[in-house]
């Protein structure tokens, strides 16, 4: 199991985005939509990769998407799990791609 999705798009109360919460292993990737507004790290230490740009955050920090349709990829650091909670706006096309990271997930899983 390197990298899991382990919570179906949430929506939160007043927002019309939605957030899932993804666990990442060392030596795995995690490729946020691109359409995604941003990712917090809930534990553990993620490197991002947007473009040309890398960026180290921690536990707690938030890193917004700075450019729509550049996607996001996360790896863990440290030898620890990475859980991240990646917020995504709503709608169809979005959905689509998250059930096909959720699909993905579960066949890494198998």
């Amino acid at each position: 199991m390197a990298t899991t999705i382990t919570k179906a798009p949430v929506k939160r109360a007043g927002s019309t985005r939605r957030v899932i919460q993804v666990s990442v292993r060392e030596g795995a990737l995690f490729r946020a939509p691109a359409a995604s507004g941003q990712i917090q790290v809930i534990s553990g230490t993620a490197w991002l990769t947007r473009g040309a740009a890398d960026e180290i955050l921690s536990a707690g920090q938030t890193a917004p998407f700075a450019a729509r349709g550049i996607p996001v990829i996360v790896s863990a650091l440290g030898g620890e799990l990475v859980k991240l909670e990646v917020e995504l706006p709503g709608g169809g096309k979005v959905e689509q791609q998250v059930t096909g990271l959720i699909k993905e997930s579960a066949a890494c899983q198998a």
